[in-house]
């Protein structure tokens, strides 16, 4: 053992030695006048774990927690001021042991209804009855009911449906492909991805006439729709999701700015598309077509298989 881990191992003599199985540096309880004080490692998997393995326990134990519960509601396509007003009068009139936090990140706002109060089950059903009202106000904006990302909601809903998509992209650079790659089964429902960055890829790979490139530029409705549909058949894919854009910092146009993207979204009953400005963050640029090019695909799924079922 080195004098660093060994160093990593010690603790005062008044500390109360807590372990961590996550790796070397234990955690340390001290009281003092009536407070509590842990000190956890700063490596984030062993902190995460010390705290819900042996803190939490130890903390409910010691003291008399006021029940708490909250709802968290996913929304995209509207910012966090326009939203603010939308649902002015409703925040209002919470009840006082209720607060909403606005949580806003690249293109969604997370809402999270909290509350904490000595009767448990009165706080649950006033929760439960907020939350109906504030969807009553909000249901076109929301795609999840839970703490999750758009592309997990996606995902959930091509599983439920025994569908599939598969993407081309241009500006999203395969951020699109990334993120549904992150959950472990989406070969299930993801055929793969086109990222036909260069103009003449789109053509040699998804099919793209060059005259349409030619006529109507890169960054259009007619190139993006052809990209979709490209993807789509030849990944032989329920959808196909394509987008093309001008991220930045350079490259705009007076007629396409930077932050310009259009998204497509190919089906078997053609294809929508839709002209969006990000800003000229690039980063940002990227981040917000990809959350908007699954609000789009999920947006599709769920009105092709209402449309098959009616």
């Amino acid at each position: 053992m080195s004098e660093r881990n060994r160093g990593q191992a010690m603790l005062p003599k008044s500390g109360l030695y807590i372990p961590n199985t996550y790796g070397t540096a234990p955690c340390m309880w001290l009281e003092k006048n009536g407070v509590v004080f842990a000190f956890m490692p700063g490596v984030p998997y062993e902190m995460k774990g010390i705290f819900n393995d042996e803190l939490l326990p130890r903390i409910k134990q010691r003291f008399h927690a006021v029940p708490y519960e909250k709802r968290v509601i996913m929304t995209t396509g509207i910012g966090e001021s326009f939203l603010a007003d939308r649902i002015k009068d409703w925040e209002d009139h919470l009840p006082d042991f209720l607060s909403l936090a606005y949580l806003p990140q690249y293109g969604m706002v997370r809402l999270r209804l909290s509350g904490r109060h000595e009767d448990a089950q009165l706080l649950h059903e006033t929760l439960e009855s907020e939350v109906e009202k504030l969807k009553a106000l909000i249901s076109e904006y929301i795609f999840a009911m839970q703490d999750q990302p758009i592309e997990r909601t996606v995902f959930d809903l091509l599983i439920n449906k025994g569908m599939t998509f598969a993407s081309a992209e241009s500006c999203t650079g395969g951020n699109i492909a990334h993120a549904i790659t992150l959950i472990p089964g989406s070969s299930e429902v993801f055929k793969g991805t086109a990222v036909t960055y260069a103009t003449p890829m789109k053509t040699k790979v998804l099919g793209v006439p060059a005259e349409t490139i030619e006529k109507h530029g890169v960054v259009s409705q007619e190139v993006v729709e052809g990209m979709a549909t490209g993807v789509r058949n030849l990944m032989e894919a329920d959808f196909g999701v394509a987008t093309t854009g001008i991220a930045g910092p350079s490259g705009g146009t007076e007629e396409n700015p930077v932050g310009t993207v259009w998204i497509g979204v190919a089906s078997a009953k053609g294809v929508v598309s839709k002209r969006f400005n990000f800003g000229k963050e690039r980063e940002n640029v990227i981040n917000r077509a990809t959350i908007m090019a699954f609000e789009m695909l999920r947006e599709e799924i769920l009105a092709h298989t209402e449309n098959t079922v009616s």
